[in-house]
């Protein structure tokens, strides 16, 4: 069933979910996951939530488009580098490791 906790089908976050989640967070900060996903009232694993927040609520991360200029980046460190999106996301500020790796799948 889709939404059992810890199920490996994805079910869609909800705008409700998402306030939870940046709430709890707010007052009890990152980490510890298994916590966050227990605590927070949220009927989702921790994984879940460490993934939600990582690429897509944080604050600092940048949801626009890429530029030409990381473009270019992306491009230069995936040829050095190979799939070390993590590492490639370091580099571009406000850029996640799940960002990268879309972009780069997308190039193939």
């Amino acid at each position: 069933m889709a939404s059992e906790v810890g199920s490996h089908k994805e079910k869609k976050w909800t705008s409700e979910e998402d306030r939870m989640l940046k709430e709890y967070l707010v007052e009890h900060g990152e980490g510890k996951w298994a916590s966050v996903a227990h605590n927070s009232g949220l009927q989702r694993s921790a994984n879940d939530c460490r993934k939600r927040w990582m690429n897509h609520l944080r604050p600092e991360v940048n949801h626009a488009e890429f530029t030409e200029e990381e473009r270019e980046t992306i491009t230069r460190l995936h040829s050095k580098m190979g799939n070390r999106w993590s590492k490639i996301a370091k580099m571009l500020q406000g850029r996640t490791d799940d960002q990268i790796k879309s972009y780069c799948r997308m190039m193939d």
